[in-house]
Formats: structure tokens, C-alpha cells, sequence
């Protein structure tokens, strides 16, 4: 059924009038009269009753044209929301993220944005490992992901962007010596041990800006009771960086 037939007679049905629908359709009221007579024979039904001088919809055409406005709305509505689409107005994003992303606000200031300015998109969260969302990426299972750098092996068609950098910051306990102190120095650290989260392959995300600090760093093995974290000898207060990962060529 085309949707050409529908609008005829939806026009015509609202002014029983077949002059006047075919100036309103802007075409010539013979063509439109074709128009609805191929409709009804399409439908098996007799839609509308005419005589010279009067048009009236049947019972059946009642009913008809209340079906053939919803059917036009749809229509427009399915065409609208493909538009959206198509303009990166509506539909969802998936984004991976690692652990200790949250804790830098960036989620949070990104979905507020979304909110106000495509309310129609839907931001779907996923706690992914970064080499776990690199594959994720490739697969076509993530549209984007936020890690921490550094990153090894980054596959072909994956590009990254660094989008925030953060300071370090040292916790101690407050009997140590160091706490009495408002900045401590890479040196100041020689001695002490460092206590480092490990990502899943067993590297910590801050391995590359621990050993560039102090080339001398050594490593301890994790405990059996903890295989979580490892503890590395100094280190340096420096900066780390939070990055975004995406297919090459994605908006």
C-alpha cells in the first residue's frame, strides 16, 4: 500500500471535498479521484460514498482513516528518527572504562553533556581492563573506551587521545616522617616502598612513570596472600595520563 494513497485519502476524508483536497495536494482532482478508487480496490472496501453533489466516509472508511493517520505518523516518526541517527542525534554509545576512571569525574561531566546536548543519545558504562577494551573496540563491541596510559600494543585502527592529565598524589601514613612535609621529592622516596595497583596482564599502569623516575627501582614480588598488588622500591610524585581509545575514523 503506498503511503501516496494514504495521505489522498486522508486529505480528502478531512474535507469531503474532492475540489478542495486536490488543490491542497496540488494535483488535479480527476488524478486524485483514480487516486482513491485504486486505494479501495487495493482494500476490498468501499471507503467513501459519493454522489454529485455530497462525499461521506462509510463505516469502514471511519475506521480506515484513523488507522491511515497513525500509519503516516509512524511513517514520519521512523524517518525523523532515522535523520538523528544518521546525524549522531539518537542512538547509543557504549563506552569502556577502567577502574579508577570514575574517580577523575570525567563519566559523570561527559554524561552531563550528553544530557544537555543530545538528550536523544544513551550512554551505556562498561568496567573493561584497557587491553580487553582495545579488543572489544576492534569487534565493534565498544564504540570508545578510557584507559590509563601507557598502553602496549595497540592494535592497527586504534587511535588514542589523551583527554585529561591528573596529578599524583602520595598517601602515607601520618606517623611517617614524609607526612610532616608539604612536597616530597622524588629522592625523599628512595627508601620507601610503593604500593601499586596491577592491571590483569600483571603490570601496573604506573610501572613506566615509577621505573623513568628512578632507574634503580627494583620489584617485589606480591605475597602469596595478596596477588593484586606488587610493591616497587621509590618512585617519583609525577603525573599520569587518562586517554580515550577508539576505531580510527569513528566521530
Amino acid at each position: 500500500m503506498d503511503l501516496h494513497h494514504l495521505r489522498y485519502f486522508v486529505a480528502v476524508a478531512e474535507r469531503l471535498h474532492f475540489a478542495e483536497a486536490a488543490e491542497f495536494l496540488h494535483v488535479s482532482q480527476p488524478g486524485l479521484s483514480q487516486q482513491i478508487k485504486a486505494l479501495e480496490e487495493e482494500v476490498g472496501v468501499l471507503l467513501l460514498k459519493r454522489t454529485k453533489r455530497t462525499v461521506a466516509l462509510t463505516e469502514a472508511g471511519k475506521y480506515f482513516l484513523e488507522e491511515a493517520k497513525l500509519t503516516l505518523e509512524h511513517a514520519e516518526r521512523a524517518k525523523i528518527v532515522a535523520q538523528k541517527v544518521a546525524r549522531g542525534k539518537l542512538g547509543t554509545i557504549r563506552i569502556g572504562y577502567v577502574h579508577s576512571v570514575p574517580f577523575s569525574g570525567l563519566l559523570a561531566k561527559l554524561a552531563s553533556v550528553f544530557r544537555k546536548c543530545a538528550a536523544g543519545i544513551h550512554l551505556e558504562f562498561a568496567e573493561v581492563d584497557a587491553c580487553s577494551q582495545m579488543a572489544r573496540i576492534v569487534e565493534g563491541e565498544l564504540d570508545l573506551g578510557f584507559i590509563r596510559l601507557p598502553l602496549e600494543n595497540v592494535p592497527p585502527g586504534i587511535a588514542v587521545k589523551t583527554v585529561m592529565v591528573e596529578k599524583m598524589l602520595l598517601a602515607l601514613n601520618k606517623d611517617n616522617v614524609l607526612a610532616r612535609k608539604k612536597k616530597v621529592a622524588s629522592a625523599d622516596l628512595r627508601n620507601e616502598q610503593l604500593v601499586l595497583y596491577s592491571r590483569p596482564d600483571g603490570k601496573s599502569a604506573l610501572d613506566e612513570h615509577v621505573r623513568a623516575s628512578q632507574p634503580f627501582c627494583g620489584e617485589i614480588e606480591p605475597s602469596k596472600q595478596d596477588r593484586s598488588s606488587k610493591i616497587y622500591f621509590a618512585g617519583k610524585v609525577s603525573q599520569t595520563e587518562l586517554s580515550a581509545v577508539k576505531r580510527t575514523g569513528a566521530e
